[in-house]
């Protein structure tokens, strides 16, 4: 759900790694878990994942540079069996 979340946020012309700014509360009620979890959550992506994780005070801001590699292979791959390129 956080990949989700960071790529509907995302403007691929614009930004070079995906990310996006929310309140503790406002994330913990985008992917419906408690807080605790949340923070393993958190832990466990950074940790294996990738992930950038920068907390504020009051703002946490996650970001995920593969999520822009994970796309540009996807969209190889669609156009390989699409026989199309895939739109810039």
């Amino acid at each position: 759900m956080i990949l989700e979340i960071l790529s509907d946020d995302l403007k691929w012309e614009e930004k070079e790694v995906a990310s996006s700014t929310m309140t503790a509360k406002q994330w913990c009620n985008s992917v419906k878990i408690s807080p605790k979890k949340f923070q393993k959550i958190l832990v466990f992506c950074s940790e294996n994942f990738g992930f950038c994780v920068k907390n504020n005070k009051k703002l946490i801001t996650i970001e995920c540079a593969k999520l822009l590699k994970y796309r540009d292979e996807y969209s190889k791959k669609k156009a390989r069996i699409s026989g199309q390129t895939p739109d810039m």
